[in-house]
């Protein structure tokens, strides 16, 4: 964090405003998703006993209306953020940039086979954030492939999908984010907050790295990143292309596209009330 405010001091107003700009941005995203979602779940418990058909607009406006303040500043966000980008091009705005593995692997390499005397506490700390960094991963893979089985357990069950009818589909699509989006928060949050402990212990062993190889008189700057060639990159950005093409014109022909076109008109039928 005192790299960051030490960098963040250096900024000119322009890119401070930019950066502050970008991260109130990103935060207000997490919240407008959260207040849709509640506010769906809300729609839905509200109305689903009380009305034939409770996707109405008035039902929706009401609804929705408690939180429009916010979408319309997250929407005149967006609008400003989209302008700065064009004005301040990435290159020219502040990125903070934590210690990478990468960089951390090759500083590794670069240790002498010998400990470095009166380096001991040092080789303990880069032993400990190594091994805190792996059963941090250990972790969190673990509680996703958690999470992803319950998940998977229940969409795959057909039991859970019964419906014929638009209303009867609106449910179970309820009943289904009701039982998967618990675990795919649980997921998040859990990836969210090893990600930040994960950079934490970066850098402290980054730090531990370089003073080791200070005292051991070894250049402590990382070589210089490898990064795939032009031809490799617009290959791989073809084969994906040809390959979404193919997916789209397989759909057609196999009518799963005029399927899922029926039924998102039946949807958008019954949510604004003519259906």
């Amino acid at each position: 964090m005192k790299v960051f405010f030490e960098k963040f001091r250096m900024l000119t107003r322009a890119q401070k405003v930019c950066f502050i700009l970008e991260a109130v941005f990103g935060l207000l995203t997490v919240v407008v998703g959260i207040l849709f979602i509640t506010r769906v779940q809300w729609l839905y418990a509200t109305y689903k006993d009380e009305l034939a058909h409770p996707y109405t607009p008035e039902t929706i406006w009401k609804a929705f209306a408690p939180i429009m303040a916010i979408v319309i500043v997250w929407g005149l966000m967006l609008i400003a953020v989209g302008v700065l980008s064009i004005i301040y091009p990435h290159e020219k705005r502040f990125r903070y940039q934590g210690a990478r593995a990468d960089n951390i692997r090759e500083l590794e390499a670069k240790l002498p086979k010998e400990a470095v005397a009166g380096m001991e506490v040092e080789y303990a700390i880069i032993e400990k954030q190594r091994r805190n960094r792996l059963i941090g991963f250990i972790v969190s893979l673990a509680i996703s492939i958690v999470c992803a089985v319950f998940v998977f357990m229940y969409l795959l069950n057909k039991n859970n999908f019964v419906g014929s009818n638009v209303e009867e589909l609106i449910n179970e699509i309820a009943k289904c984010m009701e039982h998967i989006v618990p675990f795919i928060v649980i997921s998040f949050a859990t990836s969210c907050i090893v990600v930040a402990l994960n950079e934490i212990w970066a850098k402290r062993e980054f730090e531990s790295l370089k003073c080791v190889l200070k005292a051991a008189k070894i250049n402590q700057r990382p070589l210089p990143r490898k990064t795939l060639d032009k031809k490799i990159v617009w290959l791989i950005r073809g084969i994906v292309l040809v390959a979404a093409v193919s997916f789209i014109i397989l759909g057609i022909f196999n009518g799963g596209a005029a399927e899922a076109l029926k039924k998102a008109i039946n949807i958008c039928k019954e949510c604004i009330g003519i259906g």
